[in-house]
C-alpha cells in the first residue's frame, strides 16, 4: 500500500492565503492613536489674556470618567489618553491662564486672596459621524475665596469639524477646542469671585 504524501504544489498557496489574512487583519484594525499630553489654547493669540493679578489655586483635579484611558473613535480607529493623566488635566484646567488668571496647583504659598478651585473631569469623548469629528467635554468645577463662593457647576465644550484626514494634529484641535469652549464658561463664572 502506497502512503499519501502532502503535495508541495499546495504549500505556495497556502502561505499566499495566510499572508493575505495577515495584511487583511492589519488593515481592519488600525493602531489606536494618543492625544498629545498638553493643552493648547487653540484661541487666536489676540484673544487671549496675560495672566492677572487673580490667582487661582487648584487644589483638586480628578478624573471621572469610567475607562479614563479611552477618549473615543475615529475612522475605526481608538483614541487613547495620554499616558499621565493627572498631568494631562492640570495642563487643561491650567488653561485658565489664557482667560487673565495666575494658576497654580496645590501651592502652599498661593496667595491669601487666592480663589481656590476644585475641577473634576466627567466627560471627554470625541467620536466621528458622517464625516465630521465631534468632541464634548464636560468639567465640574466648585470655587472659593472666603465666604464667597461658587457652587460646582457642569461647564460643557461641544465642538464639531470636518474630518479631513483623522490625524493627530485635527484630534488634539477638536478636543482642545471643546475644553477652551468649557473654560470660557468656567472663567466667567469664577471671576466675580476675584478681588476687586
Amino acid at each position: 500500500m502506497r502512503r499519501a504524501t502532502p503535495s508541495r504544489r499546495g504549500f505556495p498557496a497556502a502561505t499566499t492565503l495566510a499572508a493575505a489574512g495577515a495584511i487583511l487583519a492589519a488593515c481592519a484594525a488600525p493602531l489606536p492613536a494618543t492625544v498629545e499630553p498638553a493643552f493648547v489654547d487653540p484661541s487666536p493669540p489676540a484673544a487671549r489674556k496675560a495672566a492677572g493679578d487673580c490667582a487661582l489655586n487648584v487644589v483638586e483635579v480628578i478624573d471621572l470618567r469610567r475607562s479614563p484611558e479611552t477618549l473615543g473613535v475615529i475612522s475605526n480607529r481608538a483614541l487613547k489618553a495620554p499616558e499621565d493623566i493627572p498631568g494631562w488635566l492640570r495642563s487643561v484646567i491650567g488653561g485658565l491662564g489664557t482667560h487673565g488668571f495666575t494658576v497654580g496647583f496645590a501651592d502652599p504659598a498661593a496667595p491669601a486672596e487666592a480663589v481656590v478651585v476644585k475641577a473634576r473631569l466627567q466627560t471627554a469623548w470625541i467620536t466621528e459621524t458622517r464625516g465630521n469629528k465631534t468632541a464634548n467635554v464636560v468639567l465640574l468645577v466648585a470655587a472659593r475665596r472666603g465666604d464667597r463662593e461658587l457652587p460646582e457647576r457642569a461647564y460643557r465644550g461641544a465642538v464639531s469639524i470636518i474630518n479631513w484626514a483623522g490625524g493627530a494634529d485635527e484630534i488634539r484641535d477638536v478636543l482642545d477646542r471643546a475644553f477652551s469652549d468649557a473654560l470660557d464658561d468656567v472663567a466667567r463664572d469664577i471671576r466675580p469671585l476675584c478681588p476687586a
